[in-house]
């Protein structure tokens, strides 16, 4: 039997050398990751995120957050793209829908796979009962429209029966100043009665609040505690509109 020489025996070794090195090497395994609470939360939109604190010996190529109305939400689901490698980062969740719960999950993926942290769920806020408009209106204007287009189809102008019904439950007080209803006509809102928009030719319905004392000209229809809130009509008016939230 012939005898290695010192090269080829050096040659041999190293060749085992590198056969060991990669047989040996471990495979990259699953990222490790943490969901962020969720904060910021409105009707459509709320805030989250996660820390990826291991990249499972593989770059993390990409990571954010999942969400659906299901538990495990998974990346078919709606998700973010945030980013690659290890660390926190911020999720931005979208085009949510009001009053509704959601399931959140952070998730990284490697060439190992995809991983998901811890599940947190929230609901979305509900658009309030009540709504003031910021810009002013003459009562001419395709009001109705106006207000649909605003808020949506759960919307109309709120009419003296939803406020009057409202106040034998509620501190109309309270609610006069939540919704930025102080004592002075340039503060008032324009409303119907009984789907009404007109008392009589084109004098529109509006309300005011007199805090108990009402003005020497106005015309009273209706009241709320003994004046605090009055209901009177008039023409060539121009204010906010009251808009009342139908379900």
């Amino acid at each position: 039997m012939k005898k290695l020489d010192k090269n080829s025996l050096a040659g041999i070794l190293i060749v085992i050398s590198i056969i060991l090195a990669f047989s040996c090497k471990k495979k990259p395994s699953l990222p490790v990751i943490t969901t962020a609470n969720i904060t910021s939360i409105t009707q459509t939109t709320a805030s989250s995120g996660g820390n990826v604190t291991s990249d499972g010996g593989a770059e993390v190529t990409v990571k954010g957050v999942c969400w659906g109305i299901t538990p495990k939400p998974i990346i078919a689901n709606s998700k973010t793209n945030d980013g690659t490698g290890i660390g926190s980062f911020t999720s931005n969740l979208e085009g949510l829908t009001p009053n509704t719960l959601y399931y959140v999950r952070a998730y990284a993926i490697n060439s190992a796979g995809t991983t998901f942290g811890n599940e947190i769920s929230f609901t979305t806020s509900s658009y309030p009962k009540w709504v003031a408009t910021q810009d002013y209106y003459n009562e001419t204007e395709p009001l109705n429209s106006i207000v649909t287009e605003l808020y949506g189809s759960n919307y109309r102008i709120a009419d003296w029966n939803d406020l009057v019904n409202y106040s034998q439950t509620h501190d109309i007080s309270a609610w006069a100043d939540s919704i930025g209803m102080l004592k002075s006509s340039s503060y008032g809102f324009l409303v119907t009665r009984d789907g009404s928009h007109y008392w009589s030719g084109n004098r529109h319905y509006w309300i005011d609040r007199h805090d108990g004392v009402v003005p020497y000209n106005w015309l009273v229809h209706a009241t709320i505690n003994n004046h605090f809130i009055d209901l009177g009509s008039w023409y060539s008016i121009k204010l906010r509109l009251l808009c009342y939230r139908i379900n």
